[in-house]
């Protein structure tokens, strides 16, 4: 990610997305980590965070980890329908 960041001198790249866990294998993803490669690559891509299964269930730090946009589903990561 780093690599194609600082390659990336035009900002052809306007935003990057991630998702915060992966449903079937539970796969967690380090966001604050994602952040800080944009950060160091100085790239003004905004970070998007898929987090339809995690926000809610599990620890989510918007502003800590400098998300942009984070699209949510909270019932999802209880296993519930949808509206509760």
């Amino acid at each position: 990610l780093a690599r194609v960041l600082r390659a990336d001198k035009t900002g052809h790249i306007k935003a990057v997305l991630a998702t915060h866990n992966e449903t079937a294998t539970g796969v967690k993803s380090d966001i604050a980590g994602i952040r800080a490669v944009l950060d160091a690559a100085a790239h003004p891509a905004m970070l998007f965070v898929d987090g339809v299964s995690s926000i809610g269930s599990m620890p989510f730090d918007f502003a800590g980890w400098g998300v942009d946009i984070a699209v949510a589903g909270s019932q999802k990561g209880f296993m519930l329908p949808a509206g509760l």
